[in-house]
C-alpha cells in the first residue's frame, strides 16, 4: 500500500482513482476544492502528487481567487515576469 492509499483509507468522502497512465496521474473525486482542505487531506494531495506525479481534479468550478486560495495551501506564488503565478514550497517544508 503506497503513502497515498494509506491517508486515503482514513478519508471518508474523497478517492482517489486508478492510475490515468503507465507515466503517472491520478484522478481524485469527492472533493470541493473552493473549500478549505483539512490538513489531513492537504497531507494526502502531496502524498498523492509524490506518488502519482499528475493530479486531476474533475468537475470543479473554481473562481481565479478560489484557485489562487487552493493553490496557496501548498506554498507562495508571486507573479513571474510572463504574467503566470509562479509557487514555491512553505518555508517549514510541507
Amino acid at each position: 500500500m503506497t503513502d497515498t492509499e494509506s491517508a486515503m483509507a482514513a478519508i471518508d468522502a474523497p478517492s482517489i482513482g486508478p492510475r490515468l497512465s503507465p507515466a503517472g496521474g491520478v484522478a481524485i473525486t469527492g472533493v470541493d476544492l473552493s473549500s478549505p482542505l483539512s490538513p489531513r487531506f492537504r497531507q494526502t494531495i502531496l502524498a498523492a502528487f509524490r506518488d502519482h506525479h499528475v493530479l486531476v481534479f474533475r468537475d470543479q468550478d473554481l473562481s481565479k481567487e478560489e484557485q489562487l486560495a487552493f493553490t496557496l495551501q501548498f506554498g507562495g506564488a508571486c507573479r513571474a515576469p510572463c504574467g503566470s503565478v509562479a509557487l514555491w514550497p512553505r518555508p517549514h517544508g510541507d
